[in-house]
């Protein structure tokens, strides 16, 4: 079992996104490794984790 499948399995209510590539700044408009499709999938995926987050409090 790797990691990923471990913490996938481990943690309620937990999600794991990858994203293609090696680079982590993919989310970064002015760099080279800029990827729009996956930085507004990351926004999208965040600002849904806040949400619900909140909506515990």
């Amino acid at each position: 079992m790797t990691y990923r499948t471990t913490l996938v399995k481990t943690v309620e209510e937990g999600d794991l996104f990858l994203y293609p590539g090696e680079h982590h700044l993919f989310a970064d408009s002015s760099l080279a490794d800029y990827d729009p499709k996956a930085a507004a999938q990351l926004t999208e995926r965040v600002l849904n984790f806040l949400g619900k987050s909140d909506a515990k409090k």
